[in-house]
């Protein structure tokens, strides 16, 4: 074949120097060219070229990435009625990490044991802190012999989500501090800050606060306590917005990996993830399948140890088989049909996430340090600092998703007027927008469109 034939001759031109000067002149070009860049509600510049300049050679991509993630589920526990049949049933359909989310003061510690026997790869219970935990103290026998079991008790998220101590700040720590000495195989501590994002924290403001939050228990936890022995477990909700969801996953990881290692105690952390209430909607409803697609990937490429998903009704309906059949689906056609199970890192060598990734962590060490230099994660829980904050990041994405700068589909663009509201949704239309002092408030974007929208059907 002739050379002039080959559809890449273009690019083998003899003088190299010659093409990399072009190359350099269209870059500075672009990078000139206001009109090419947009500017993301999180206050970062998208542009529309990277290259290898863009990468930050301190910052490695390729560090702390898990060598498998799990297909994770939810089940909130109100009895112990046919919660047998339900985990094998979850297991025999792929599910490898089980929460139990306990909605009871009760528990039967021998029934639990049976359930550890079925074979779940990862077995969490998450407790409530307001529970009557009677029981714990006969907990803390199955608790040492477990190694496939962890507790997700968190008092601080408790106190940011309600505002108020379950008893009293001292003896929620002294509760929590009991429950890390007795937990001698699996040293969990988990930081649970879901509700910074489903609040409508920016992504350096989530990341800033889930470091001093968990910062804040390292400097409670009692001396008996080895911290070197001890594992950071992260629970974070996820947006749609894929690659900066991504970089947010990893720019964690390396911040975190680099404040242990100030604190003077390597404490590696572990990330559970699942998709966010804020961009969920009750118009159109079906299209939270895709929202809770997007998330869950972003997950998957950031590199998220767990990954529990949403079942798409969750808005407005009550639990049910036929969503948590499909929520489950969705993790195992990414992980078993669409091969996400053998992808090794596959966010590293790119240059735009490794820039955007390099960016979030600048900017949430500015916040993190600003926290810590006003006393760290509950005095400025106290003061309103991280209230404020949130409550200036959730009124500016309102704002641009009220003017349709910030799209949600099936909402405030390409909307089915014809849609009537279905009789479920009671359970979403608890709008109150009153400001409660020292609690962090959980909202949807869509809530005010779909209230007005229900109330004019109500006419």
């Amino acid at each position: 074949m002739n050379q002039k034939d080959n559809l890449f001759y273009s690019f083998l031109e003899k003088n190299n120097s010659k093409l990399l000067s072009r190359i350099n002149d269209t870059i500075k070009s672009i990078e000139s060219n206001k009109d090419l860049i947009w500017e993301s509600f999180e206050g970062y510049d998208v542009k529309p070229l990277y290259h290898k300049k863009n990468t930050n050679p301190k910052i490695s991509l390729k560090k702390n990435f898990p060598d498998c993630w799990y297909v994770g589920h939810i089940l909130t526990v109100k009895n112990w009625r046919g919660i047998e049949s339900k985990i094998k049933e979850l297991l025999d359909r792929g599910v490898e990490s089980i929460t139990l989310k306990l909605d009871t003061d009760k528990i039967e510690i021998k029934k639990f044991e049976s359930l550890l026997n079925f074979g779940a790869k990862k077995f969490l219970l998450e407790i409530n802190p307001k529970l009557k935990l009677v029981w714990l103290d006969d907990f803390f026998s199955l608790i040492n012999s477990r190694s496939d079991l962890s507790i997700n008790f968190d008092p601080f998220s408790s106190f940011a989500s309600s505002g108020e101590w379950n008893f009293s700040e001292k003896k929620d720590i002294d509760h929590w501090n009991k429950l890390q000495l007795n937990f001698k195989e699996f040293n969990r501590i988990y930081v649970d800050g879901r509700i910074y994002q489903n609040s409508g924290a920016s992504i350096a403001e989530q990341i800033a606060f889930l470091l001093s939050h968990a910062i804040e228990y390292l400097s409670v936890l009692d001396k008996k306590s080895e911290k070197s022995k001890k594992t950071i477990c992260f629970y974070i909700s996820l947006g749609s917005n894929f690659f900066f969801e991504i970089s947010k996953i990893k720019a964690l990881r390396i911040l975190w990996d680099l404040i242990s290692r100030e604190i003077a105690a390597k404490i590696n952390c572990e990330i559970i993830v699942q998709p966010s209430n804020r961009n969920m909607t009750l118009y159109d409803y079906n299209i939270n399948f895709l929202r809770t697609s997007t998330s869950c990937m972003s997950g998957i490429i950031g590199g998220a140890n767990v990954i529990n998903n949403l079942p798409y009704d969750s808005v407005y309906n009550s639990s049910n088989d036929f969503a948590n059949r499909l929520a489950v689906n969705q993790l195992l056609i990414f992980k078993h049909e669409a091969g996400f199970e053998k992808l090794e890192n596959p966010a590293s060598g790119s240059y735009y996430l490794e820039e955007l990734t390099f960016e979030i962590i600048q900017k949430s060490l500015l916040i993190f340090k600003e926290i810590e230099r006003k006393g760290g994660f509950l005095k400025n829980l106290k003061s309103n600092y991280i209230q404020d904050k949130i409550a200036s990041s959730a009124n500016k994405e309102q704002i641009l998703f009220d003017k349709n700068d910030h799209v949600l589909v099936g909402i405030n663009k390409f909307q089915n007027l014809n849609e009537k509201a279905i009789s479920k949704i009671a359970k979403s239309c608890e709008n109150d927008f009153v400001k409660e002092k020292n609690k962090i408030r959980e909202s949807r974007l869509s809530e005010k469109i779909e209230n007005d929208r229900i109330e004019n059907e109500n006419k």
